[in-house]
């Protein structure tokens, strides 16, 4: 494993009615130097955080208020 880490950590707020629920990921990638590299981390990050999403919809925890 490379010694130079961006950790990128992330969360999303969704508000259901007068409460806020958060999900939070914690992604490490290897150094980010380039636009291509930071675009490939951004299409991680989306896809990290949709599993999230949908897994909280799998334990039937809705996300709507």
């Amino acid at each position: 494993m490379s010694d130079r880490l961006t950790i990128v950590d992330a969360t999303i707020a969704i508000q259901k009615g007068d409460r806020l629920e958060h999900t939070q990921i914690a992604v490490a990638f290897d150094h980010i130097t380039t636009q291509a590299a930071a675009r490939n981390a951004g299409r991680q990050i989306g896809e990290a955080m949709g599993e999230a999403l949908a897994l909280q919809l799998q334990h039937k925890r809705s996300l709507a208020s």
